[in-house]
C-alpha cells in the first residue's frame, strides 16, 4: 500500500505542476509575447483549447490522488474536523472545489461567449488570475500539510 501511496503523491505533484505551471506560463509568457501579434486572438484561443484538455485531466488527477492521499493518512474519517491536518485538508478541498467551479465558469460558460470579443475578456482574465492565485495558496497549504503544521 505504501508504494501505491508514493505513486499517488508523485502523480499529485506532477499534475499540480502541469496545471499551475501551464497556467503561469500562459499568463506570464504566452499572452504578453502575443500582445501585438496580428493573430493574437486566434493563437491565444487555440492554445487555450489545447491547454483546457491538459488542465482538466490534471485537475482530475489532482482530485483522485488527493482523495487517495487523504484516505491513506486517515484524514477522510472524523479526523477531517478534529485535527489541524484535517482542517488544512478541508480548506484545501474547499479551495480546490472553488478552482473547479471557477474553471467551469471560465471554460464552459464565460469563455465561449467572449471568443473574438476583446472588449469582454476582462472577467475571463480575472477568473483565470484568481484560479492561479488559489493554486499558489493550495501549494502552500500542501507544504504545510506534509510538514505537519
Amino acid at each position: 500500500m505504501k508504494e501505491l501511496y508514493y505513486v499517488s503523491v508523485y502523480l499529485h505533484i506532477l499534475a499540480a505542476i502541469i496545471w499551475l505551471g501551464g497556467s503561469l506560463f500562459y499568463a506570464i509568457v504566452l499572452v504578453p509575447v502575443l500582445k501585438n501579434h496580428p493573430a493574437r486572438q486566434e493563437l491565444i484561443y487555440r492554445t487555450g483549447v489545447i491547454f483546457r484538455v491538459v488542465s482538466w485531466i490534471s485537475l482530475g488527477i489532482i482530485l483522485f490522488t488527493g482523495l487517495f492521499n487523504l484516505h491513506y493518512h486517515g484524514l477522510l474519517n472524523n479526523l477531517l474536523f478534529e485535527s489541524r491536518a484535517g482542517r488544512l485538508a478541508l480548506i484545501k478541498m474547499v479551495l480546490f472545489a472553488l478552482v473547479v467551479v471557477l474553471g467551469l465558469l471560465h471554460d464552459v460558460w464565460l469563455g465561449p461567449k467572449v471568443v473574438n470579443k476583446p472588449d469582454r475578456y476582462k472577467p475571463v482574465r480575472w477568473i483565470a488570475r484568481i484560479m492561479v492565485l488559489i493554486g499558489l495558496v493550495l501549494v502552500g497549504l500542501g507544504v504545510l500539510l506534509v510538514r505537519g503544521y
